[in-house]
């Protein structure tokens, strides 16, 4: 939070003792100390009525004992089991999870390595289960339109209601309509024929832009999602 050095309480290059008042700055018009961890010789950095940022150094201290300061030492423990916090049920969120892993991955964030290949592994296969699920636009349409829905014209709430079906829970055996699939086509025409009837669009379209890009994502079928996230 910025605030200003308004003055110094103490001669610069001078000795103080632990606990001594060495500055005042103002923050957010209140005033406030800034006192001495340690004692040592003081040397300011920042002049009276420097504007200070977050983070900035206002004085170094020499310690009276350089042995007072605590350094930072390797971990020789062992890091507990891992156990995943969370588990999604849903594709899109399995999906987004895997993908975070392999990204995280890929920019070079790894796990000890009795956890890393493994981790990959599930992220991949994981990956891989949700990209064939037919089930998959179904659940993303239905996480979108849970935010937008009622913000809809009532005509094309009805005219979505009528095109797309509830997702459906993973099942061993699923029916044989559950390969049907996600009409993105028949969606984005509903919405655009919409648009077409109103006089102020940039609000809708501003509303409904992130059903378009789940549209989008599988307008050729589940196959152009793989395409895209592989």
């Amino acid at each position: 939070m910025p605030g200003k050095l308004v003055r110094h309480l103490v001669e610069d290059g001078s000795h103080i003792a632990e606990n001594t008042a060495y500055a005042e700055v103002e923050v957010m018009k209140m005033y406030l100390t800034l006192t001495s961890p340690a004692a040592g010789v003081i040397t300011f950095v920042r002049g009276e009525g420097s504007v200070l940022n977050s983070g900035d150094v206002v004085a170094h201290l020499q310690l009276d004992d350089p042995s007072q300061v605590k350094k930072a030492k390797p971990y020789t423990g062992r890091f507990p089991s891992f156990k995943a916090s969370v588990v999604w049920s849903r594709p899109h969120r399995i999906q987004r999870a895997a993908i975070l892993t392999l990204r995280m991955a890929l920019h070079g964030y790894v796990q000890p390595d009795t956890l890393f290949s493994r981790s990959l592994d599930d992220a991949v296969n994981a990956l891989r289960g949700t990209l064939l699920d037919p089930e998959l636009p179904f659940f993303e349409y239905e996480e979108t339109m849970s935010a937008i829905k009622a913000r809809l014209p009532s005509d094309l709430q009805k005219d979505l209601g009528a095109l797309v079906r509830s997702p459906r829970s993973p099942s061993p055996h699923p029916p044989p309509s559950h390969l049907e699939e996600f009409p993105a086509a028949a969606i984005s025409h509903a919405v655009q024929e919409c648009r077409g009837s109103l006089h102020q669009a940039a609000h809708f379209d501003e509303l409904t832009r992130g059903l378009l890009d789940v549209v989008s994502s599988f307008k050729c079928g589940s196959a152009s999602r793989r395409a895209t996230i592989v």
